[in-house]
């Protein structure tokens, strides 16, 4: 009774050991290069969030401190000139 095969393995192809080896060389190395990647992805995401903070870091850092009771937390008014330019323009002509 040890000659009559299982019936679930009755209609399987057999592998050759050069096909097992050639997967599993296979099966690893796609392991191997998507562990790269997803480490490589998450590096760089790191460098983005701390190159994104640096920035923000800078900008913050240039703006001038504006003083307390200093002009230039008054906002200048725009529009026309001022009296002492019309009056000027007028002698003038």
């Amino acid at each position: 009774m040890t000659g009559i095969t299982p019936s679930h393995d009755l209609f399987r192809p057999t592998r050759t050991r050069s096909e097992t080896k050639a997967e599993t060389t296979d099966r690893s190395a796609r392991a191997i290069i998507e562990a790269e990647a997803k480490h490589r992805e998450s590096k760089t995401e790191k460098l983005r969030q701390a190159r994104f903070k640096s920035e923000a870091l800078k900008t913050i850092s240039t703006l001038p401190d504006p003083k307390p009771g200093s002009k230039a937390t008054e906002p200048k008014p725009t529009g026309s000139p001022s009296t002492k330019c019309r009056s000027r323009d007028k002698a003038v002509t």
